[in-house]
């Protein structure tokens, strides 16, 4: 079903901000699957070569978003990969990106399934609380303190 929806023909890279990139090669620092052939996010069981997408899921995003959001996944309405995707889409739209922007970043064939199967309205305040929530949990400096924790740590 996804192969309906992503273009899996796209060679471009995903572009990431320089603050999300530094917290990535501070995990490849500390991680044990550092070469270039291992995901960032490896499963164990597989010695680097598959990711580790449930238990990462499972284990770590999914309670802090309910923590964050006091929403409970459940049976009914999960806490998944796609609710991270929606949010996307959401989130870019709303803030005036440009609909093939979130297109491609989202990897879909049509503007339309950006917009219809993805992207819902969010009103001013959703947005102002939404720009809280992440200063909250991803402060300025973050990827700076973060290094200098870690270094101190393994010192």
């Amino acid at each position: 079903m996804a192969g309906e929806f992503l273009r899996r023909d796209d060679p471009t890279t995903l572009p990431l901000a320089e603050p999300v990139l530094q917290v990535l090669r501070l995990w490849r620092e500390h991680t044990p699957y550092r070469s270039e052939e291992d995901w960032i996010f490896a499963s164990p069981h597989y010695h680097g070569k598959t990711p580790y997408t449930y238990q990462i899921l499972f284990r770590h995003i999914r309670p802090v978003i309910e923590r964050v959001s006091g929403i409970k996944s459940s049976e009914e309405a999960p806490i998944g990969w796609h609710t991270l995707r929606r949010s996307l889409a959401t989130l870019l739209i709303s803030n005036g990106e440009n609909v093939k922007v979130a297109q491609s970043l989202l990897r879909h064939k049509t503007p339309k399934i950006t917009l219809e199967l993805c992207a819902q309205a969010v009103s001013t305040d959703q947005q102002q609380a939404h720009k809280k929530v992440v200063r909250m949990v991803f402060p300025t400096g973050f990827p700076e303190r973060l290094k200098a924790r870690s270094t101190t740590a393994t010192a």
